[in-house]
Formats: C-alpha cells, sequence, structure tokens
C-alpha cells in the first residue's frame, strides 16, 4: 500500500504548476482542491499538520490552498424563503472558481474539501464559514417544485441534479465535521431538512426494476448510477439518517 501511494505521489506533486494549482483549464480550483485534499490526509494518516514543515509536502500543500485562496469570490447573500443562510451577519457568501461562468458549485464543493482539512480554522474558518453560507443561500428554494433542497451548477438557480448535489454535501460534510478533518462549522438545519426533501424525490421508488433505491440524475431524468448512488448515501448520513433507514437500505 505504502508502494502504491508513493507511486501516486510521484505522479501527482511533479504536475503542480508554479501558480499552485493543479490544471484544469476552468477547473482548476476543483482539480486543485482534489490534490490538495490527498495530500492533506496523506499527512492527517502519517500523524502530520499538513501545513508543518516537517511534512515533506507542507509546501504543495500551501501552495495549493493559495491558489484556491486565490479564486475565492464574495457574494452578496441574504434570507431565503427556507431560513436565512448568513450565520454570521456578515452579509457575505464565498465560492470559488477560475473562470467566470464555470461550475461554481462544483469547484466551491471540493474547494471546501480542501479548506476543511487544511487543520488551521484561524488561517481558514472564516472563509469556510462563508462558503456554508454560500452553500445554503445556494440552495434551490421551496417555490422550485421537485428540484426543491437540491443545488445545481449556479446558485439559487431553481434547477438541481444529484451530481452537483453530492459534491455540495461533501463540502458541507468535511466543513461539519470534527477536526483534523474538518472545523465544526455545521450546516443550518433548515438546509438539512430541505436537502432531505430532495432525497425523497431522487431516490428511484423500490418497484422491482433494476434501478431501486439507486439516485436519479435529476427529477426527470433517472440515470441511475453508483456515482450518484453514493452521494445519496452521503447525503442521507449528512441528514441524520442512519444505516437501518429504509431508504438508506434501499441505496445500499
Amino acid at each position: 500500500i505504502e508502494q502504491a501511494v508513493q507511486a501516486g505521489l510521484d505522479w501527482l506533486i511533479p504536475r503542480q504548476q508554479a501558480d499552485g494549482s493543479w490544471p484544469g483549464g476552468c477547473e482548476s480550483v476543483a482539480y486543485t482542491g482534489l490534490a490538495v485534499l490527498k495530500l492533506e490526509t496523506h499527512a492527517i494518516e502519517d500523524g502530520f499538520d499538513p501545513l508543518d514543515p516537517t511534512y515533506p509536502y507542507a509546501a504543495n500543500v500551501q501552495a495549493g490552498l493559495d491558489y484556491i485562496m486565490a479564486n475565492a469570490n464574495l457574494v452578496p447573500i441574504g434570507p431565503e424563503p427556507a431560513g436565512n443562510p448568513d450565520s454570521n451577519g456578515n452579509g457575505l457568501g464565498v465560492k470559488f472558481y477560475a473562470c467566470w461562468g464555470s461550475h461554481e458549485i462544483y469547484n466551491t464543493g471540493i474547494a471546501m474539501m480542501a479548506l476543511s482539512a487544511s487543520g488551521h480554522p484561524e488561517i481558514y474558518g472564516d472563509i469556510l464559514q462563508d462558503a456554508v453560507d454560500f452553500m445554503a443561500w445556494a440552495q434551490a428554494d421551496p417555490d422550485c417544485g421537485l428540484h426543491r433542497g437540491g443545488w445545481r451548477y449556479s446558485a439559487d438557480s431553481c434547477d438541481s441534479d444529484n451530481s452537483n448535489s453530492g459534491y455540495v454535501t461533501l463540502g458541507l460534510g468535511y466543513a461539519a465535521s470534527s477536526p483534523p478533518y474538518g472545523m465544526n462549522i455545521q450546516t443550518p438545519a433548515w438546509v438539512v431538512d430541505e436537502l432531505s426533501i430532495w432525497l425523497d424525490v431522487i431516490q428511484d421508488d423500490v418497484n422491482g426494476d433494476g434501478d431501486d433505491g439507486g439516485s436519479w440524475y435529476d427529477p426527470y431524468w433517472s440515470w441511475v448510477n453508483i456515482l450518484k448512488t453514493g452521494n445519496l448515501l452521503y447525503e442521507f448520513g449528512l441528514v441524520g439518517d442512519s444505516i437501518s433507514t429504509p431508504r438508506a437500505q434501499d441505496a445500499l
């Protein structure tokens, strides 16, 4: 296993760019976030603080986090029909993207994971809180019909799919986790309640077909696969379901 890990690191590290990113065009925040997250979890598993200079890849982690932070964008936010997303009262959320109009929800969810696992709330805690607030603000509203409670490519679009929503919940889940992987920044209860409604819509009914219990892509396109059903299971955990909850059993 250690040899396999090292082979992956030997492939990954030389591909980091001078600006701290891993190249991915307009999705480079997401590419960088995933690479940084893996370097952080590797550090944690080996007993290091990811930014401790004694960790061999600390400089790579810091450069990647600097790139992510350089692509943070402030968003004015305010009360939504389901609740107030502005938990710290500063009137702002934060989203991450390298190009205007790119997949801001994907990029932001992955950036949140990398910030969460940095192990340094004194540096990244405030901006992570604003990213959680942004995701709460970006959620599809109660008047969005079957799309209610999910997320799409851009914020507050009254349109949802369970690929984007899965990356949102990964970001929220990491933020809410305890150290060393998270910063105990909790998702607002009303966001969780709205998400639970979305999950009931997006899960395939158990009626004897081959997709029973899996996750649809959106309310009108079944396209069930393991990726989105894995998202569904993670989402069930975030809203408080246990392994014995019937809909979680159906997904399993």
